[in-house]
């Protein structure tokens, strides 16, 4: 009984100290991953501050005129997201907020986009092209936009 005592005890101890290296582990794999995402959202850091926004939209066959209005874009979320607000929109535009975080288990950005006029959140995905060169799709299956015919469309940002 007492060598079978000592094998669970030398058993139960085998285990627990797998499972402990097995958690520091991970801790360090969930440290070295989100060390990745707060590099790929450094380079991002150039975008931060007060900005003038020109946008347009298409109605009635046409792009409306260019409106200029202040946009601020901040780090949130302990430098993990890049958030873009409008603080003051014209009536006649459409008021939109838009955040951006890098997926570091995928190595690629998204950027949620949520507006007042149809009330849908985008989810759009990318990648640096180049160096200063951000470019974001909604191409993945189910996520194309739908036009008033019925028509889908995806938008490149």
């Amino acid at each position: 009984m007492k060598a079978s005592m000592h094998t669970l005890t030398s058993l139960f101890l085998g285990v627990l100290l797998s499972v402990l290296l097995s958690s520091a582990h991970a801790e360090d794999a969930d440290a070295d991953r989100a060390g990745k995402a707060r590099a790929a959202m450094q380079a991002l850091r150039p975008m931060a501050g007060e900005w003038l926004a020109h946008s347009s939209v298409w109605r009635d066959g046409g792009w409306t005129a260019p409106e200029t209005e202040r946009a601020t874009i901040n780090f949130i979320l302990n430098d993990l997201a890049l958030r873009e607000l409008f603080p003051e929109r014209s009536q006649s535009s459409v008021r939109m907020e838009t955040t951006i975080q890098f997926d570091q288990y995928r190595d690629i950005y998204r950027l949620m986009a949520l507006d007042d006029a149809w009330g849908n959140m985008d989810v759009y995905e990318g990648k640096m092209v180049e160096p200063g060169t951000l470019v974001f799709t909604n191409l993945r299956p189910g996520t194309f936009a739908l036009g008033a015919n019925g028509e889908e469309y995806a938008f490149q940002l």
